[in-house]
């Protein structure tokens, strides 16, 4: 089931372009990133909160660059 957790997650990997880059930004390993992105589990907030930085930072960049 696709949540605003899950799918924020995604984003934000998708904008870093790679997994062991978002894993180490987020302070984890690879392996627990790909079981987040599995939707398993559960994302803890302050891990969420810190993609949803990722992908607004994203936003404003692109914004600022029409």
């Amino acid at each position: 089931m696709a949540t605003i957790h899950f799918d924020t997650l995604r984003r934000a990997s998708e904008i870093i372009g790679d997994d062991k880059i978002l894993a180490d930004m987020l302070g984890v390993n690879e392996r627990l990133l790909a079981w987040w992105k599995s939707e398993e589990v559960s994302i803890p907030k302050g891990v969420f909160f810190m993609c949803v930085d990722i992908v607004v930072s994203d936003a404003v960049h692109q914004k600022s660059h029409q």
